[in-house]
């Protein structure tokens, strides 16, 4: 095994250590007694500490199904895990719209309901924030998302990355 593939493994479980496991809603009240307030720390807090979990646990799967040769299979992870990724490039800059003035306080509460709480298969639950929009959002800061999004997607999909290039040798 070489020194890169044990660095991403012990670099992967480091990180999964330092998640926290815990949120400890009387410590979000101590921070601030204005009860609108917290809620939303609450939910920023849970929200962030949800999509960590989440990308590290999606991280640990695409890097042990590429160890076992699945690249298909890891290409679709790493998709899933950049989605994430632009999930919270998306809530930190409207965070920043808030304390630029650019979004007020409520819509920014509104939309951390509908980020934590969005589904599309559920008609009494908040239509969710589009993919798409996420990535082209992620690609104004970070330029050169939406053409690796659009890579791991081709991969996806049962086309010439997703069939030949995945499962048929020359």
């Amino acid at each position: 095994m070489n020194a890169s593939v044990i660095d991403i493994e012990n670099t992967l479980q480091t990180i999964r250590q330092s998640l926290c496991p815990k949120i400890e809603i009387a410590a979000l009240y101590a921070r601030s007694h204005v009860a609108h307030k917290w809620k939303l720390t609450f939910r920023l807090i849970s929200l962030r500490e949800a999509l960590s979990w989440r990308l590290i646990d999606i991280l640990q799967q695409a890097y042990k199904t590429g160890r076992m040769g699945m690249i298909v299979g890891a290409r679709i992870l790493t998709r899933a895990a950049l989605e994430t990724v632009c999930l919270l490039i998306y809530m930190n800059m409207r965070m920043e719209s808030v304390v630029q003035n650019k979004m007020s306080f409520n819509d920014f509460q509104d939309l951390t309901s509908i980020l934590l709480l969005g589904a599309k298969n559920r008609e009494e639950w908040p239509e969710p924030v589009n993919v798409q929009n996420l990535i082209r959002e992620s690609d104004k800061k970070y330029h050169g998302v939406t053409g690796i999004y659009d890579d791991l997607c081709e991969t996806a999909h049962p086309n010439y990355d997703g069939v030949c290039r995945g499962y048929i040798s020359s």
